[in-house]
């Protein structure tokens, strides 16, 4: 069942992206377009100071080289964390608390904060999803979950597009996926 949210949440994502706002621009550089055709042989430096590089760039440049892992991105006291697997953005988290999933699904009308509050009781470990247990407990199903993470994934991106200051750095790994 969790395989199963997962690769729902992982095309939620994926149809969001492609062919608007970051796909758009991503779809010109994969498998030819801009210079000649030509993608980079590897992907941005590991890590720099966001100004000198654009986070667009940077996400572009990731995704050309098909790279996996985690872009960790830190402002102050805000860090966010963009997935990649094989190129591709799977997942996105922050430690903003009002970006993060249970606070957006209480905004949104979609559950009430006594359900969130019971919800991060009753996961088992600091590990698994809220996600995941708010599905399995019923009180999300799980294509409205998925349309809910991807767009959390989807906002978190677009946030910080907006950055002028901050440090990024590349972690590689073979299978990031949380």
């Amino acid at each position: 069942h969790l395989q199963e949210q997962l690769a729902l949440q992982r095309r939620s994502v994926q149809e969001l992206l492609r062919g608007r706002g970051v796909g758009g621009a991503l779809s010109e550089g994969r498998g030819g377009g801009g210079a000649g055709g030509a993608r980079p042989e590897r992907p941005p430096p590991p890590e720099g100071s966001i100004g000198t590089a654009t986070l667009p760039e940077v996400v572009r440049d990731l995704w050309r080289a098909r790279a996996s892992g985690v872009l960790v991105l830190e402002r102050g006291e805000e860090t966010k964390r963009i997935v990649f697997q094989k190129g591709d953005i799977v997942f996105a988290a922050t430690n903003v608390e009002k970006e993060r999933l249970g606070e957006r699904l209480v905004r949104e009308g979609k559950i009430k904060r006594s359900v969130l509050e019971l919800a991060l009781r009753v996961m088992e470990r600091p590990s698994e999803r809220l996600g995941t247990t708010m599905v399995e407990w019923g009180w999300v199903s799980s294509p409205e979950m998925g349309r809910a993470v991807a767009t959390q994934i989807k906002d978190i991106i677009y946030s910080v597009f907006a950055w002028n200051s901050g440090r990024y750095r590349f972690e590689p790994e073979e299978k990031p996926v949380p």
